[in-house]
């Protein structure tokens, strides 16, 4: 007796031991493996919802079956999406195909109809502008909402914002929220343009606080519209007023790298225009730019030269020289008179 127990145990050891034998290996849409399998991977077992089994133990969308289908068997589908209802021929048709406004349905009739919409036993889903024209939501007694620029008065009707205070376009229970672009409430919850108190602002949501200014020149502080050049250093352009926010310098003075404006170095003699805090890219008219991105007066490049487009192009000649195809040439002091 004591041997046959024996044997049993060892039995049982070995089906445990040759049981553990597969791998999981991830199987698209498997929630459930069958880790008993004597295969070398485990086959799925359960699949997740809105796919099914196959034979060969991998899971299928039930789309494949039928579009926006929920849950299936390798044939059928057998429950449809929550926006659409299982018909006859075992496809899922939208709810609004079947009754018009509707959003949630079930195989034989609408649940819930769209927000713009409510729900009659009778009618389906009558829209609620049948209450009032601008009504956007509503029950099967009355409107319950309007569209943005109207509200809703004491008796269900929706009334423009406009008849509160001119310019308004969002509003509550006879109170402006909110006024047109350029227009901002003032204590007495009247627009006003936001320009009469806020100088270069171009939109605002209160009179006392702009949040965009006319043009890119000018950038918020503390809620009022100040040049960039008062608040970033040779600014011209700017979106913010922390660094890297600049988009233009004031003038040459300044070159633009990474968003920030910095000042030519006064080194740069007869420099124009900078590309580097040392380096120059376009000299004055009296100067000429030479390798070295550096200005050299055009009478030391070019003799008897003013001006000069560079170094050995001459525009100009000082006093006491004449040009002629662009060289100077100095006057012969023996022209007695001239």
């Amino acid at each position: 007796m004591f041997k046959f127990h024996k044997l049993i145990l060892l039995a049982c050891l070995i089906l445990s031991i040759s049981a553990s034998n597969c791998t999981q290996v991830t199987i698209s849409g498997c929630v459930t493996y069958n880790t008993t399998s004597p295969n070398s991977t485990c086959p799925c077992k359960v699949c997740s919802i809105g796919n099914y089994l196959t034979s060969n133990f991998s899971c299928v969308s039930c789309n494949v079956i039928a579009f926006l289908c929920y849950s299936c068997n390798s044939t059928t589908c057998t429950a449809c999406d929550a926006t659409t209802y299982l018909n006859a021929s075992n496809a899922c048709p939208f709810c609004s195909s079947r009754t018009p406004n509707c959003q949630l349905c079930n195989s034989t009739t609408c649940t819930t109809c769209n927000y713009n919409a409510y729900l009659n036993a009778s009618y389906g889903c009558p829209l609620c502008t049948i209450y009032d024209s601008n009504c956007l939501s509503c029950n099967n007694i009355t409107c319950t909402g309007c569209n943005s620029i109207f509200y809703l008065n004491s008796s269900q009707k929706c009334v423009a914002c406009t008849t509160i205070t001119s310019l308004c376009d969002s509003c509550n229970n006879n109170s402006c929220l909110g006024c047109n672009a350029g227009y901002g409430l003032n204590s007495t919850s009247n627009c006003i343009s936001c320009s009469t108190n806020l100088t270069y602002c171009y939109d605002c949501v209160y009179t006392s606080a702009c949040i965009s200014c006319i043009n890119s020149l000018y950038v918020i502080v503390s809620g009022h519209c100040s040049l960039c050049s008062s608040v970033l250093t040779g600014c011209h352009q700017c979106s913010c007023t922390s660094s890297n926010c600049c988009s233009s310098c004031v003038n040459s003075s300044y070159y633009w790298n990474s968003n920030n404006c910095f000042l030519c170095n006064s080194s740069l003699v007869g420099c124009l225009t900078c590309s580097s805090n040392s380096s120059c890219s376009l000299c004055n008219n009296s100067y000429a730019l030479i390798t070295t991105n550096n200005c050299s007066l055009c009478s030391i490049a070019i003799n008897f030269c003013l001006t000069c487009f560079n170094t050995t192009l001459c525009t100009g000649c000082i006093n006491d020289s004449y040009y002629l195809s662009t060289i100077c040439y100095s006057c012969n002091y023996s022209l007695v008179g001239c």
